[in-house]
């Protein structure tokens, strides 16, 4: 719908979303914090999803969107995603998270959440390097190490740049 967020430039986010499959690796179930409409985490992950996302309208749009789709496996809940806990973690059998923040970038709750889930890998789209870098040290501070990292130039011309990093659990 008109008030989702979708990434503009239709020729990189093809390149986005393929370096963000690779960084997961093979299918697992995966939690999709900030997950929009879902088109980033179904193009990421296919199928056994559970997003997260404040704006309930974009949530109407990923159950669309996952119908539309043929997913078998997936739950969209209309949330802050501070409303996370080990608890959802554990419950949900969660492998691994996807976290697309706004550019402030994730509340220093939500590391430690998952963080003390024991989740084994992160893949952080950013579009503010500076919350990235924060995040990334707040993620080290709690057992995790940089793996890989990689900027896609989005918007040619500017100083915007979107940063794909997997994190991972040492």
């Amino acid at each position: 719908s008109a008030n989702d967020f979708y990434q503009v430039n239709d020729y990189q986010i093809e390149n986005l979303y393929t370096l963000a499959r690779e960084f997961l690796g093979n299918e697992q179930k995966l939690l999709d914090l900030y997950c929009g409409s879902a088109t980033s985490s179904m193009s990421i992950n296919d199928d056994h999803i559970v997003g997260i996302e404040i704006n309930k309208n974009a949530i109407k749009d990923a159950k669309e969107n996952a119908k539309r789709n043929n997913l078998k496996d997936y739950k969209f809940i209309a949330k802050n995603a501070k409303f996370i806990d080990s608890k959802f973690i554990k419950e949900n059998k969660i492998d691994a998270v996807t976290v697309d923040p706004p550019r402030a970038g994730l509340d220093k709750e939500v590391v430690k959440t998952i963080a003390n889930a024991g989740i084994d890998k992160i893949v952080y789209i950013s579009c503010n390097p500076q919350t990235l870098a924060r995040d990334i040290k707040r993620f080290m501070d709690r057992g995790y190490e940089l793996k890989k990292i990689k900027a896609v130039d989005m918007f040619p011309q500017t100083m915007h740049v979107e940063t794909i990093a997997l994190i991972q659990k040492i």
